[in-house]
C-alpha cells in the first residue's frame, strides 16, 4: 500500500539495536559481578584458613558453601541428593582461577 506510513519504521531498528547493546553491557556486569564475588568469597576462606566447612547439596555434584555465597562443583562423587549435607576439606584456593579445591571429609 503506498502513501500509508508504516507504523514502527526505523525507530524500530534503532531500538532492537540498544536493546542488544543493553542486554551486551548488562552480561558483561553480571559476570564481572559474579567473578569479584567468586574472588572475595576465595578471599575469606584464604584469609579465615578455613580448612574445613559444611555445604547443602544443590543439585546432584554441585554444593553451595556455608556462610557463603560460594557454589562448587564436586568432581568424582557419587549423585547427591539435594538439600544433603556434606562436609568438605579445603585442600587449596587458586585466586587468579577463582577456584577452590575441596574434597569430602
Amino acid at each position: 500500500m503506498r502513501g500509508v506510513t508504516a507504523p514502527y519504521g526505523r525507530q524500530r531498528f534503532r531500538v532492537a539495536g540498544d536493546r542488544t547493546a543493553f542486554d551486551t553491557a548488562y552480561g558483561a556486569y553480571a559476570e564481572f559481578q559474579e567473578r569479584l564475588e567468586r574472588y572475595w568469597c576465595l578471599r575469606w576462606l584464604q584469609q579465615e584458613s578455613v580448612v574445613h566447612t559444611g555445604a547443602t547439596v544443590l543439585r546432584e555434584d554441585v554444593v553451595r558453601l556455608d556462610h557463603l555465597p560460594l557454589v562448587q562443583r564436586l568432581a568424582g562423587v557419587p549423585t547427591l541428593v539435594r538439600g544433603q549435607r556434606v562436609e568438605l576439606d579445603v585442600l587449596a584456593i587458586d585466586l587468579v582461577a577463582l577456584s577452590v579445591q575441596t574434597a569430602t571429609a
